[in-house]
């Protein structure tokens, strides 16, 4: 028999230890660490951007065209689509059966067939996932005191960006604040009207030449080449030189001015207050969050020198949170261990006995680290936090092994005999206590919809701990008891002797006198009982004290402030509200740091909706903060309603979610 054996031999119980902590120990340092668990949503993003094209052209022309086209996808639950000024966003949401990769395929498969009903001119589509995990890690912010707007542009999107997205765990980089180049044509309506000539022609004549088309497949006998026939316009130029059709000779520098420059901007970004181009790092799926943040910041010295004259700072480290956030729960899982180690030397009375029991807890997580990491677990918030919760439990099955196996030596059974006779009497009672904690447990998992697959590693680092401590109660513990703690005769501290006195004085006023006293009054015992349980309800409902909340509140030091005007309203209003707002927000003596920009705002699952009327500031407080994120929460919304009332301001604390937001209440018109 399992515990005959362990007791028997109690080396077994040591390599067992050994195994189990060893095991423990290669996983806890193998494991990624984020903020959240891995989350596989279903949700699939198709952007558009359409220059020039208004809402209604997109609306008609772009929109309508890729939601029939969706329609009747597998599992496909509804689209939600944002439409602005040359920008669509068409989210499909499918059910959460679904497998993101199927449905990431089937809708770029169906994009294809709708292909023939878009727009010609139509840029292709983006076709990305909504991933938690792919959240943004690092913000930059790249300056230079040498370089135009445009030069350090050119450095961020052709050298700084690809040297980035190179690092070990880097996903994507999203730049902001950059200018984009361009070929302007000033037309000459004189030298249209001489040569009868429109618009249209030159639209048409430059359009007919800027193209780019594939040229099949060069086939040799080592290798095979792709061919691409280019031609596209290089710069002014070449645009310069095209000839009109039909016109003998007639070019299109002939009737019109054309330079290099660089196109409107729509999107102004600011970084305390002073125009900068930022750079949002996102970590690639499966990366270690905090791994990927250090080899970001680790690299700054080394891209400075690689590209002279432009200077990039941190703005945002999202990993110094996340690991903050850890060590908060890791701490709190050890002060966890020390108080159950308190408790359990003044009520076993013995320092050997206490021990005994200990050590089911650090073998029990152990070995729901190697199951963790079997399963691929992340070391996040929510499997700590399970910890953390289990850790009373643990100890449960243990005591209940060791306080018999005293019991049986003290009848003066051996302690072999008495270990073994201990664990074999109440063998049934640990099983079935062990059972009631896993059932109450293990129907999370099995919740439906986002709250079962963020609660699913939460559920079961609890069972499988859990289990692990009712083997362990089964075997380590009687060999110890056996082999070592049940050996001593000598008890504790003075201390604990007189805590054990003034508790049997308890127990004995407990049985003594509130027992038969309740006994006695039963109705007034029932009545206490159901009084605090519909006080306990009507705290839920009606009145709303304890509210439900996905994703409750946290105070991060984090804000995040929208604009919103009615579409059509002009970019130069929306910047000259939001430097207005930063400003002001720049008196707050907790501020950190904050980036902002004009002409944008993210979208609720990812990218960023594009408008001259929308806008966006996140707020970064000092971690050693005098007052609350709520508190300041509140002072910035009272800012932004008092300089941009007509803008419908959200100001919210950010969530950690990385979908949606965190305003109480959304309204969905059909």
């Amino acid at each position: 028999m399992l515990t005959k054996l362990f007791v028997a031999r109690p080396r077994l119980a040591v390599v067992l230890i050994a195994a189990l902590t060893i095991g423990g120990l290669l996983a806890i340092f193998s494991m990624r660490e984020q903020e959240l668990p891995n989350v596989a949503v279903p949700i699939v993003d198709v952007i558009v951007f359409y220059p020039g094209a208004s809402p209604q052209e997109m609306r008609d022309s772009v929109v309508r065209p890729i939601e029939d086209a969706l329609a009747g996808a597998p599992y496909l639950e509804h689209t939600q689509s944002s439409i602005q000024q040359g920008f669509a966003s068409i989210i499909a949401m499918f059910n959460l059966r679904s497998l993101r990769t199927e449905d990431l395929v089937e809708v770029q498969r169906r994009m294809q067939t709708a292909q023939s009903l878009l727009p010609p001119d139509l840029p292709s589509p983006q076709i990305e996932t909504f991933d938690p995990g792919q959240s943004a890690v690092v913000t930059l912010a790249a300056a230079s005191r040498d370089l135009s707007a445009g030069q350090l542009s050119t450095v961020i999107q052709n050298g700084l960006i690809p040297a980035i997205e190179q690092l070990p765990g880097v996903g994507h980089v999203q730049p902001n604040g950059i200018v984009t180049p361009s070929v302007q044509v000033e037309v000459d309506p004189a030298q249209l009207k001489n040569n009868s000539l429109t618009i249209d022609d030159i639209i048409g004549a430059i359009s007919a030449n800027n193209v780019r088309l594939p040229g099949g497949i060069l086939y040799g006998t080592q290798r095979e080449t792709g061919i691409n026939i280019r031609g596209d316009l290089t710069g002014a130029d070449s645009v310069g030189a095209i000839e009109i059709p039909r016109m003998n000779g007639i070019r299109v520098s002939d009737v019109a001015n054309v330079r290099d420059a660089y196109a409107t901007e729509r999107i102004y970004s600011y970084v305390d207050n002073q125009p900068n181009a930022f750079l949002t790092v996102q970590k690639t799926i499966g990366a270690n969050e905090v791994d990927t943040a250090k080899a970001v910041i680790a690299a700054i010295p080394d891209l400075e020198r690689r590209f002279p004259g432009v200077f990039l700072s941190v703005v945002d480290d999202q990993a110094a949170y996340t690991q903050a956030l850890l060590r908060g729960v890791l701490r709190t899982l050890i002060e966890g261990i020390f108080l159950v180690a308190i408790v359990m030397i003044f009520f076993l009375r013995s320092w050997r006995n206490a021990a005994t029991v200990l050590i089911a807890i650090p073998t029990s997580l152990f070995a729901a680290l190697i199951v963790m990491r079997l399963l691929n677990f992340t070391l996040d918030t929510v499997s700590l936090l399970a910890m953390t919760l289990v850790t009373g439990i643990l100890v449960d099955d243990s005591i209940v092994v060791l306080e018999n196996s005293e019991r049986h030596r003290e009848q003066g059974e051996s302690p072999l005999r008495a270990a073994i006779n201990g664990r074999l009497e109440i063998g049934l009672a640990a099983i079935v206590i062990t059972l009631v904690d896993v059932v109450v447990f293990l129907p999370i998992a099995f919740l439906p919809g986002i709250v079962g697959k963020f609660l699913g590693e939460f559920a079961l680092v609890i069972v499988v701990s859990t289990l692990s401590s009712l083997l362990v109660s089964f075997t380590i513990t009687p060999a110890l008891a056996g082999n070592w703690s049940l050996l001593s005769s000598k008890r504790t501290l003075r201390i604990i002797d007189e805590f054990t006195r003034g508790f049997e004085r308890l127990r004995d006023w407990y049985a003594g006198r509130a027992l038969p006293w309740g006994l006695s009054h039963p109705w007034i015992v029932v009545g206490i009982a159901v009084v605090t349980l519909i006080g306990a309800i009507l705290l839920i409902y009606p009145f709303g004290v304890v509210g439900f909340e996905f994703d409750p509140p946290q105070d991060n030091g984090e804000i995040y402030v929208q604009l919103n005007y009615p579409s059509g309203t002009p970019l130069e209003t929306t910047r000259q509200a939001i430097r207005s707002i930063e400003r002001a927000v720049t008196q707050i003596p907790d501020l950190n740091t904050e980036t902002s920009l004009a002409g944008a705002a993210q979208s609720p699952f990812g990218g960023y909706i594009i408008d001259g009327g929308v806008g966006q500031i996140d707020i970064r407080l000092k971690s050693d903060r005098r007052n609350s994120t709520d508190y300041w929460v509140d002072s910035v919304r009272r800012i932004a309603l008092t300089i941009a009332p007509d803008a419908n301001p959200v100001v919210i604390p950010a969530t950690t979610t990385h979908g949606g937001n965190a305003q109480p209440i959304d309204y969905l018109v059909s």
